[in-house]
């Protein structure tokens, strides 16, 4: 099989579960054996236009000019039709997986497309991650409505990454019948699991973010603080970078040598640090589509508490009750933190169970499901009958 896969972001491009999911995804496609095709944007001018991973697969980049929305729009929609011509020149595509609605709205308006068997992932609304960006962003939120609607109507097939996603996804196209349900993954292999240990005095508390608005790390640094004026003090290390790191530095002050900020965590390091934590708080105020950094830590053996947000209490409610915070502010994550710890945490060997039932080989095996479903019909049958909603459980296709 010959996919063809079309992304705004890519890991080790970007950081961020979106870019991630789209690299596994290809990753473990190459593995099996399909000749895969990359499509992304350039993020930085470091990064060579064209590239082959040492896997096979072939990655393609187009540069956009970002100081402006109509300079990125423009330079978006000529870079992929200039890419979609290049890379179909000598090699034939039997289908299309988007993975962002924007360069889905592009890509469907070209010929070479047009007829072939699509489908996209919807990681979350880009409406809501406008909405949600501050600054002048909400006033494109409208637009991005629009060409999501657009776009994600104009395809064959919708995977989401889980429930949540689903429900929100049913708001903008009401069509059941062309979603799938296939959970994000994990490479277990990558995260070795830790032995049980007394956890540390004082407790040691891991959370890996973006440090923007909506991933909720003020409410965390206030947590830690109202738990040491409670005299039940928590040790906090604070991994990920982003325009909110002076202001979050400032605000840990008051916890001195009990927070610390690391910056961006190498791959080579990350499952360190997941091992040395005692708890993983994930404290997101909103969009959650997913939250791969939950199962990360499980195959740790970790165990992780979140907010009521998304879907994060679909991951962490499968370690059982009193994962999932009272609500987003400082109050609630602090409760939360101080009644887990009080109660006990559970065995990493269980955790590590819950992370090996959700691979990346999983998901793409499921993945390959529905490709060869789309692929073995005509592109009209698709359109017309289209199969019953599935769900994933256990990693498994099923609407």
């Amino acid at each position: 099989m010959n996919p063809l896969v079309i992304g705004e972001v890519f890991f080790p491009d970007t950081v961020g579960g979106a870019g991630r999911v789209m690299a596994e995804e290809v990753r473990w496609l190459t593995k099996m054996g399909h000749d895969v095709r990359v499509i992304t944007r350039q993020t930085s001018r470091r990064q060579p236009l064209y590239e082959k991973l040492p896997d096979g697969a072939e990655i393609h980049r187009f540069p956009v000019d970002t100081r402006t929305p109509q300079g990125l729009f423009r330079t978006t929609r000529s870079g992929i039709h200039e890419l979609v011509s290049r890379v179909t020149r000598d090699w034939h595509p039997t289908l299309v997986h988007f993975h962002q609605p924007h360069v889905a709205h592009h890509a469907l308006q070209d010929r070479l497309i047009q007829g072939l068997p699509t489908l996209a992932t919807f990681h979350s609304s880009w409406a809501d991650e406008m909405r949600n960006r501050g600054g002048l962003f909400p006033l494109l939120a409208p637009i991005a409505a629009r060409l999501e609607r657009s776009a994600l109507s104009s395809v064959d097939r919708i995977i989401v990454l889980s429930e949540y996603s689903r429900r929100r996804l049913l708001r903008i196209v009401d069509e059941p019948s062309m979603i799938h349900r296939i959970p994000g993954g994990v490479d277990p292999e990558r995260f070795p699991c830790k032995t049980a240990t007394p956890v540390g005095r004082p407790p040691r508390i891991l959370t890996i973010r973006n440090l923007v608005p909506r991933m909720g790390i003020e409410s965390l640094i206030e947590a830690a603080v109202i738990l040491k004026i409670r005299n039940r003090p928590v040790r906090l290390t604070i991994g990920g970078e982003g325009p909110l790191r002076p202001t979050l530095e400032s605000r840990a002050r008051d916890l001195g040598d009990l927070c610390r900020f690391v910056g961006h965590i190498p791959e080579r390091e990350l499952a360190r640090f997941y091992r040395e934590a005692d708890l993983f708080v994930i404290p997101s105020k909103a969009i959650e589509g997913f939250g791969l950094v939950i199962l990360e830590s499980f195959a740790s053996g970790t165990p992780v508490l979140g907010t009521p947000v998304g879907a994060i209490p679909e991951l962490v409610g499968l370690q059982g009750t009193g994962f999932v915070t009272a609500g987003v502010g400082a109050e609630a994550l602090a409760d939360g933190i101080a009644a887990l710890l009080e109660r006990g945490l559970p065995e990493p060997r269980f955790l590590r169970a819950i992370a090996e039932s959700k691979t990346w080989r999983k998901r793409s095996e499921n993945l390959l499901t529905v490709f060869s479903e789309l692929t073995s019909r005509g592109r009209k049958s698709i359109r017309d009958g289209r199969a019953p909603e599935r769900e994933a459980k256990d990693g498994a296709v099923a609407p």
